[in-house]
């Protein structure tokens, strides 16, 4: 596997919290900008490392085919995030900055559009996502 550009850093990422090389991810996470999400593919990797690639692919295949893959997608990498980050904090501490960053950007004026087109897609998912970076931020929700 030959992967360059913006998709090896964010594989280098995950590689790099998994603890492992061996395997091609199966997800990675771009922000609003399409520029590599640091946080987020922290705990893809971490996810790995926890759960293991076997797990995770299937628990994502469960409803791959689902009309509303999407929606379980995002609310399983929120439950995955919650959990690895605890299990990770006391030994990696740089991860509430950077999850406190990710969170700031998520929630950023100048990504309005972006998230009005999440809210437009599902609001369900919208709303929870925002709620979690809210809380990071220790801001009212809504």
């Amino acid at each position: 596997m030959i992967v360059f550009g913006d998709t090896r850093r964010a594989y280098n990422i995950i590689w790099n919290a998994w603890g492992s090389y061996k395997y091609e991810p199966f997800y990675k996470s771009m922000d609003f900008k399409g520029k590599v999400n640091l946080y987020l593919n922290t705990i893809i990797g971490l996810s790995y490392k926890y759960y293991g690639k076997s797990f995770l692919e299937e628990l994502f295949n469960l409803w791959k085919d689902d009309e509303n893959a999407n929606r379980y997608d995002n609310l399983a990498w929120l439950i995955l995030e919650s959990s690895v980050y605890e299990k990770e904090i006391k030994s990696r501490p740089v991860l509430w900055e950077i999850r406190r960053d990710e969170a700031e950007n998520f929630l950023d004026l100048s990504n309005d559009l972006a998230r009005k087109k999440i809210a437009l897609w599902d609001h369900f998912v919208y709303s929870m996502i925002y709620k979690r970076k809210a809380e990071i931020l220790e801001r009212k929700f809504f």
